[in-house]
């Protein structure tokens, strides 16, 4: 059989399709080029679908609304696998390690929970004793976004890393905001479906997590029964209540991942002068997002979904929707979070469906605020941890 790469005799009797060998050799060049150029296509493609690295670093806060702010700096660790991820954040208290909340999301729920060292201390002092002692609490929620105020440095980490599944099926100019804390009395909480008017820019791909997010308030400072109360003007009509900023990037092979980003809350302040009264915008929260280790490896090993150290108390939301609210509590001695069909059948979840059922926590805004809920889950079960449960910025 003749080589393909003479072409010395005519394939054909058609002068078409006489090749000499330059152009073939250019032929075959430009299949290859064809050819790689698809094959990195598909590469591109199956990175945005497979992406998969973890980044570690800190979260530095800031109540800038205090005279001498008490600045804290969180060390966390995310794991992205998909759209699925595993966020944790070392709990600190003056700078020194108390516990940790493991925050995730599995692709249904998103799941928090909070361990404190001192609650375990507490607990092994009562084992044996028949009394009821958690050494943890968890949430889980219907929602994508991270929505809970006793960790809320987990938004802008969130948003640096682990969101660009949620803004890829973004639909409509309002976004759930990954702030929880600070940001007006519309606020929002981990059982809450408020969603704000947004401006965006999403990153290049294969990522795409966003490079800014401005967050809109529409101006209502309250409303009930239907009686909408404005903020004085100058805010009447709506102002910024949360910004976010990728500030530098880094490359992970053909990822391009922040490197250093920053979330500002804005709260409004009322005065009342001679002229009346007036309200201004103060800067509330300053979050500084700081990566210091990237890999293309998963750092955390599991279902995305936070393991159970102990017996831990359980503020359950998932069956919560836009139009009713169903939260319950109970405690979960079984290790594992409990399956959809498991929860149904406690009681708690059928004393929840009546008219009186519990209703979701008040928002908050303030930095102590966080811990209000912690302190009701732990009246609820009789436990008295309320100095423990304050988990105050320091």
């Amino acid at each position: 059989m003749q080589k393909l790469t003479h072409y010395t005799e005519p394939m054909t009797k058609n002068r078409c399709f006489r090749f000499s060998p330059a152009k073939a050799i250019m032929t075959k060049a430009i299949f290859q080029l064809f050819y790689l150029f698809a094959l990195l296509v598909l590469l591109c493609a199956s990175t945005v679908d497979a992406a998969v690295y973890s980044v570690q670093g800190i979260c530095r806060f800031t109540p800038s609304w205090e005279t001498n702010p008490d600045i804290t700096d969180y060390p966390f660790t995310i794991s992205v696998s998909n759209c699925n991820w595993y966020m944790q954040i070392t709990d600190v208290k003056s700078n020194l390690t108390v516990g940790y909340c493991d925050i995730s999301y599995d692709g249904k729920y998103t799941y928090f929970l909070l361990y404190q060292d001192a609650w375990a201390q507490t607990a092994r002092k009562k084992q044996g004793t028949g009394e009821q002692q958690n050494v943890a609490v968890g949430i889980i929620a219907p929602h994508e976004v991270p929505h809970f105020e006793f960790a809320p440095e987990s938004g802008s980490i969130w948003l640096a890393y682990a969101s660009s599944c949620y803004f890829a099926g973004v639909d409509t100019p309002n976004l759930e905001p990954a702030a929880t804390l600070g940001v007006g009395p519309h606020g929002n909480n981990h059982a809450s479906f408020l969603k704000q008017k947004a401006f965006w820019n999403v990153g290049k791909l294969p990522i795409g997590v966003p490079q800014i997010v401005t967050y809109l308030d529409d101006g209502v400072m309250k409303s009930n029964n239907g009686q909408i109360t404005k903020w004085p003007e100058p805010l009447n009509t709506g102002f910024t209540n949360t910004t976010y900023q990728v500030l530098d990037y880094t490359n992970l092979g053909p990822l391009n991942l922040p490197l250093r980003a920053i979330m500002n809350t804005f709260c409004p302040t009322l005065n009342n002068d001679s002229g009346g009264l007036t309200a201004k915008l103060v800067l509330f929260y300053n979050y500084e997002v700081k990566a210091t280790n990237i890999t293309a490896q998963l750092l955390y090993n599991g279902d995305f979904k936070p393991k159970i150290p102990g017996v831990t108390l359980i503020d359950d939301w998932r069956f919560t929707t836009l139009k009713k609210n169903l939260g319950f509590n109970y405690y979960n001695r079984v290790g594992r979070w409990l399956e959809d069909s498991e929860v149904k059948k406690l009681p708690e979840y059928l004393l929840a469906l009546a008219p009186t059922s519990f209703q979701p926590p008040p928002v908050a805004v303030s930095k102590n605020s966080r811990w209000v809920f912690l302190t009701i889950l732990a009246a609820l079960a009789i436990l008295p941890l309320w100095t423990l449960l304050r988990r105050e910025k320091k």
